[in-house]
């Protein structure tokens, strides 16, 4: 069973923030999002590190499959998300 309950509460508000509205994040949650485990590993402060599999899991199980998991995620995301807003202002 995933607690989702470790998952520090600054970094899931980030993490949606970024899928929502594509809000900047911290050079962890980058990482996190860019599926790049060694700079995720580096970047984590300890409840971030102790929470990681809590957070991938999160991710997996929450968050649209574009909006994470491969390099360039962010980059592509955040066009997705303006070309979204466009869209609506038509």
């Amino acid at each position: 069973m995933i607690d989702y309950n470790k998952i520090p509460e600054s970094t899931l508000e980030t993490l949606k923030a970024y899928i929502q509205t594509g809000r900047p994040m911290g050079s962890f949650c980058e990482a996190v999002v860019e599926n790049n485990l060694r700079e995720a590993c580096t970047r984590a402060d300890e409840q971030n590190r102790q929470a990681l599999f809590e957070i991938v899991a999160w991710l997996y199980n929450y968050a649209p499959g574009g909006s994470w998991g491969y390099p360039g995620a962010i980059k592509s995301w955040t066009a997705h998300l303006k070309a979204q807003q466009a869209e609506r202002a038509l």
